[in-house]
């Protein structure tokens, strides 16, 4: 399920998320938050050009949050498997899309951070 279908499924989720994800944003970052643009933007509908990825940390616990109803793929759907390589196996995940040679050194150099 993408992040936006989730939050509109039940009223309030989507600032409960908002909340969570603000918190574990201010593990590393004290004094941070998500924006409520910033979180609109990756609630976007794909094709829309306002539309920004999800950062991978992010991703990751927006599946905690939602107790996997939205997966790391769902919420990367083009480099998933280039953070989290473990996924390919598990059932459901999807098809591995095609990548662009400098999205797979993006993936390459965070992956060594």
């Amino acid at each position: 399920m993408d992040l936006n279908t989730w939050c509109n499924a039940e009223s309030g989720r989507a600032s409960r998320l908002q909340e969570y994800l603000t918190s574990v944003l201010r593990t590393s970052d004290p004094g941070k938050e998500i924006a409520d643009a910033q979180f609109w933007q990756w609630r976007r509908e794909d094709g829309d050009p306002r539309k920004r990825p999800i950062p991978a940390t992010m991703a990751l616990a927006i599946e905690e949050f939602t107790k996997g109803e939205v997966m790391r793929w769902e919420s990367r759907p083009k480099d998933w498997f280039l953070y989290w390589p473990e996924l390919k196996k598990y059932s459901g995940a999807p098809p591995l899309p095609t990548v662009s040679p400098a999205t797979a050194d993006e993936a390459a150099a965070l992956s060594k951070t």
